[in-house]
Parts: structure tokens; C-alpha cells; sequence
């Protein structure tokens, strides 16, 4: 009896173990489709260490879209999958904010349709990775040219609610915001207009107006926010109640703007006492305490976050973080909060999105673009934001943060996009697992500033934004054993820097070797790899005019 019992703790034992052990895995991998482009967007953990990814894939052979999920393991390892044909609509297949997870099923709903294609939800098992069902929505709206069906969120009298706005085409472009209340078999309760927007005293004709956000209900009242387009974007946030009639309409911050059509979004503080808003506006005057000069010589997008009363939509507070012009030649870097979620830990707000350098680029319309990952305690101190630069040899780089997940340990899972430098090449999505504080520790060089995973093909690295720190162009790369490399940047300055200083570091974060280095070209400067350093990854950096440039080599 004895040794059986023995025997069980042994096995206890070794399963808390693993578990540890898995907890601690940090990944960043790729996920292709070799027939064509794929996107990750969100990401919600629905089991210990599993978690589902709405996905959608094309097929350019066809011109056909395909939607559906993936479930995803501790590892970074997509475990399963389940696809469905839609239609071969590009924006009907979108599944932003509006699939729903209910005892075991997925329900995913699908608008943004045109005309006479169907609108209809579908429903799908995790378990067995198969579809269960699909019914039609059956919207009788004439006067929509096209609808969209971006949001959707359970009600606590268990029914699919969802949030709209159908497209009236003509000059000026109407947009009428709707809530629809229906059950799990797409039968419609009912259908609430809203309000039309722009009003009809308003001739602005206005590019779209989209609903993508989460979906608060409290105390039987419903909150969602808006992003629309003309000049600029501007968000609102509405209060609903639970037969869909506004209860008010927030006038705050109608001059925001959002990068590359970024949506607002918001989620409820932990306590249930207030939402935090994040409709990504422009920075104010009153933001820098009156400042002309200040708010002159500041980045016109900080990170933002605004705390918002529930009771009639007022301001409570702001979060900010401010970043400088960091050029000479007053280009900006725009900050773009595309999720936002709360940690299950300490409440803190884990948000996610875009950075965007537009001085990095002499394409005046396209712009170094990259994922953004930050962490914001609940009294408004932002404990750290991020960029991750990810690059895949010459086919792609990381383009913008869609989803994030909390994982159980504290741990954050990103999804993302990548953008192909070829043009008509096949894109590839990203997932990506890092510690709570922004780091991979073990692993990666993670010291203050920048983060790098060891990882064959991949470059990935995360900067402090707090520092004006940029990418070295280095060549050749990968490099020879006591060979010699050049070391760059695009813009060519380093020719009035003088002497920099060259340092080595390996992935641990340990120095390996340090020296100085003279000006002897024009573009730069020249060194030769360190005669003691062994094959494998390590970060250069170089300290030269008071500015400093980091960049990740391979030595073979």
C-alpha cells in the first residue's frame, strides 16, 4: 500500500513538474498558407494552455476566402483546425469581434455582406472540429447597400446580441448604427435602429463607419464604441439599454485618429466601476497642461487610454504616455491601440496594436510600420511599451498586433500580421509568446531595451521607445569567423558621429567583446568580427554621437 501511494505522488510530482515546465515556453513562430495569405486576429485561452485563433485564409488560385480558427498549445504548436467556405467575400469573412464560445461550440457571425449574399451564422465544435450547423440571418433592410455584422457578444438572458450599422450609399454616404437580438439558430428577436450617422444636418460623406470593438453588458446596459473616417477619425461610445434604445452618446475626443483604420476599443475595469476607452485621438493642448511648445514638439498619437463613467459617459481620467519628435525634421511616431484586455493577476491593462515611425522612410506613403506590446497599471503608470521588429530573411516583416492573450501563468500571447516585401506574396501570420514583463527570459538578450529571440531565419526585436534606438544595417549577414563586417544606417550620418563604441553580446545577455571604432567610409564604419566568438546568434550595438543602434548577426 505504501509503495502505491508513493508511486501516485511520484506521478503528482512529475505532473506539476511538466506543467511548470510548460509554462515556461516561450515561442514565435509563423504560420503559412501556401495557397495564398492568412491572418490571425484575436486570441482567447478557452482551456489550460489551449487557446482558439479566428483565422481566415485565401486561396488566390481561386479568388476564393476561407474562414474558421485554429486552436494553439503552450508551445506555440497550431494543434487543430476547422475551415468553412464564405462566399469568397474578403470583408465577409473578416472575423474581428464576432465570434462567441458557448459549452464547447463556436459561434461565429458573418455581415459586411453586399446585396443579395447571405448573411448567416455558423456554428462549429471544438472538440470535434466540425461544423454543426449553419443558419441564415435574415435581414430585411432595402435601403442597406451592405451591412455589417463586426461585433457580437452572449447577454446574461443568454442570446446573441450584436451590434451593426447598415451602409446607405449616395452623397453623402449615411451609416445607420443598429443593435439585433437574436437566438443561437440566427432567429431574430428583434432589431433596434439606433441613430444614422452622420445626422442628416451633416453633408461629410464619410468613408465607413465600423463597430469593431468588445461588447460591454453591466447592470442590464450595453457599451460599445464607433470608428468612422473622413478627414480624420473620430469614436464615439454608446450606451444601450436592453431593448436597444440609446441612453447617451459620449461627445468626447471627436478629432482622434487611427492608424491604418485601427478601431477603437474599450473593456471594463476590474471592479466593474468604470470602462477604459481606447479611441487612439490626437494629443490636446490641455494634455500638457496648456504647453504651446510642449504639445508643439509632441508626437501628435501617444499611447492613450481614457477612463470613462458609465453613469453619463464623462471623462474620469486619462492615462497618456507622450513621446517626443524624435527628428530634428519634426516626424512623428503614432502609437495605435488595436486590443486592450485586463490582467487576471493585478488588473493591470495589457494593451496591443501599431507603432508607426513616419520619419523612417523616404516613401512619403509607406511607412516602417511594426506590432506594439505594452502594460499599464490601473492608476495610469505605463510600466512598459514595446515594439517588436520582426523579420523573416527578405520575404516579410511583422506589420501590426491583432489579438492578445493573458496565459495562466501571466505570460502574453500575441497574434499579428506580416507584410511581404515582394510584391503578390504569399503572407504569413505570427504568433508569439512573451513573459509578463515584455522579456523571454532565458532564452533572448533582453536587457532594458530590446528584446531578441534565437531563432533560425527570424530577427525579432523589441525597443524601449523611450530611447531613440534604431536598426543597424549590417552586411555581410551571416558573417565569417575573423571576417569583417560593415555596419550602417539608411539615412547615412554616421559621417559627422566621430569614434563609436562596438559592442558584442551573446543571447544571455552576456559581453562578450567591446572596442572602439574610427570613421573610414562614408556610409559608416568597418570592423572585424571578434577572433574568440563562437558560432551562433549575438546583438551588436553601436554607441556613436550620442545616439545608439542595435542589430542581431549570425557568425558561422
Amino acid at each position: 500500500m505504501m509503495g502505491g501511494r508513493l508511486f501516485v505522488s511520484i506521478l503528482i510530482l512529475l505532473s506539476l513538474c511538466f506543467q511548470t515546465l510548460e509554462a515556461q515556453t516561450y515561442f514565435s513562430n509563423l504560420k503559412y498558407n501556401h495557397e495564398g495569405s492568412i491572418f490571425l486576429f484575436n486570441i482567447e485561452k478557452i482551456d489550460e494552455g489551449l487557446f482558439l485563433i479566428p483565422t481566415v485564409r485565401n486561396i488566390r488560385a481561386e479568388g476564393l476566402f476561407v474562414s474558421g480558427w485554429y486552436l494553439l498549445d503552450n508551445e506555440g504548436i497550431f494543434v487543430d483546425s476547422f475551415f468553412f467556405e464564405t462566399r469568397g467575400l474578403v470583408t465577409g469573412s473578416v472575423p474581428s469581434r464576432n465570434h462567441l464560445v458557448k459549452d464547447g461550440l463556436v459561434y461565429q457571425v458573418f455581415g459586411l455582406s453586399y446585396d443579395g449574399i447571405p448573411k448567416f451564422l455558423n456554428v462549429s465544435s471544438i472538440e470535434n472540429r466540425d461544423s454543426v450547423a449553419s443558419y441564415p440571418i435574415e435581414l430585411n433592410r432595402p435601403e442597406w447597400s451592405y451591412i455589417d455584422l463586426a461585433s457580437a457578444t452572449i447577454s446574461s438572458d443568454d442570446h446573441i446580441v450584436i451590434i451593426g450599422t447598415g451602409t446607405r450609399i449616395g452623397h453623402p454616404r449615411k451609416y445607420d448604427t443598429f443593435m439585433l437580438k437574436m437566438d443561437f439558430e440566427g432567429n431574430i428577436v428583434w432589431l433596434r435602429d439606433i441613430e444614422r450617422f452622420p445626422d442628416e444636418n451633416n453633408n461629410t460623406s464619410y468613408l465607413f463607419n465600423l463597430v469593431v470593438c468588445n461588447i460591454i453588458e453591466l447592470d442590464g446596459y450595453f457599451y460599445f464604441t464607433n470608428s468612422a473616417e473622413a478627414f480624420w477619425m473620430i469614436s464615439y461610445i454608446y450606451k444601450i439599454d436592453s431593448e436597444g434604445n440609446l441612453i447617451w452618446r459620449s461627445e468626447l475626443n471627436t478629432k482622434g485618429s487611427a492608424a491604418r483604420s485601427t478601431g477603437a476599443n474599450l473593456i471594463l475595469l476590474p471592479d466593474s466601476s468604470a470602462i477604459a476607452w481606447t479611441n487612439n485621438r490626437q494629443i490636446e493642448v490641455s494634455d500638457v497642461d496648456g504647453d504651446q511648445m510642449e504639445w508643439f514638439y509632441s508626437s501628435p498619437h501617444p499611447a492613450i487610454i481614457t477612463i470613462i463613467d458609465t453613469l453619463d459617459g464623462s471623462e474620469i481620467d486619462t492615462f497618456l504616455k507622450r513621446y517626443p519628435r524624435l527628428r530634428g525634421d519634426g516626424e512623428a511616431i503614432d502609437i495605435t491601440i488595436r486590443s486592450i484586455i485586463t490582467s487576471a493577476d493585478n488588473g493591470d491593462f495589457i494593451i496591443c496594436g501599431i507603432y508607426t515611425d513616419y520619419g523612417a522612410s523616404v516613401d512619403p506613403f509607406i511607412y516602417p510600420q511594426s506590432p506594439m506590446v505594452g502594460r499599464v497599471s490601473q492608476d495610469g503608470e505605463y510600466k512598459w511599451i514595446k515594439y517588436i521588429m520582426e523579420r523573416w530573411g527578405d520575404e516579410a516583416t511583422s506589420w501590426e498586433c491583432y489579438g492578445i492573450a493573458e496565459a495562466s501563468n501571466g505570460d502574453l500571447v500575441l497574434t499579428g500580421s506580416t507584410l511581404g516585401w515582394i510584391w503578390d506574396t504569399f503572407e504569413p501570420a505570427f504568433v508569439m509568446r512573451i513573459g509578463p514583463d515584455g522579456c523571454v527570459p532565458g532564452v533572448t538578450f533582453c536587457s532594458g531595451d530590446t528584446l531578441s529571440i534565437e531563432h533560425p531565419l527570424l530577427i525579432v526585436s523589441t525597443t524601449d521607445l523611450e530611447e531613440e534606438l534604431q536598426d543597424l544595417n549590417i552586411w555581410p549577414n551571416p558573417l565569417s569567423a575573423d571576417g569583417f563586417l560593415h555596419i550602417a544606417t539608411e539615412d547615412g550620418q554616421f559621417m559627422s558621429f566621430g569614434p563609436g563604441k562596438l559592442s558584442w553580446y551573446g543571447m544571455d545577455g552576456r559581453l562578450h567583446a567591446q572596442e572602439v571604432l574610427n570613421f573610414v567610409e562614408t556610409r559608416g564604419y568597418r570592423a572585424q568580427v571578434p577572433h574568440d566568438l563562437s558560432p551562433g546568434h549575438y546583438i551588436v550595438e553601436l554607441v556613436a554621437g550620442n545616439r545608439r543602434f542595435r542589430g542581431k548577426v549570425v557568425v558561422r
